[in-house]
């Protein structure tokens, strides 16, 4: 799990390594699901045809998000989000290594 304080997010086993790690997540990975365990408020939508570019605020962090177009979302709605664990990818707080490679 990886911990943002007010909530715990999946990652996959063998994504953590040992020690405090970098992680990313692609936008496309996250996913908008009601009862998700992660919670954001839309700061911007931008409408890309075949899908829609989710600005979303957690706290001081601010994410980008891809989600198909036909998702109805607001400005300033609250969103419920999590992703897909074995889609993360972590890498060494030090080095920056990508520690799937090592």
């Amino acid at each position: 799990m990886a911990d943002f304080g007010s909530c715990q997010l999946p990652v996959a086993a063998n994504a953590i390594g040992s020690g405090t790690v970098t992680f990313g997540v692609r936008p496309e990975n996250v996913v908008l699901a009601p009862g998700a365990p992660g919670e954001a408020r839309i700061f911007d939508i931008e409408d890309q045809g075949v899908v829609k570019i989710l600005v979303m605020d957690m706290g001081e962090t601010r994410l980008h998000v891809t989600v198909p177009a036909g998702t109805h979302v607001q400005r300033d709605e609250q969103v419920r989000f999590g992703w897909k664990p074995d889609r993360v990818v972590t890498f060494d707080i030090e080095t920056g290594a990508n520690l799937a490679l090592l």
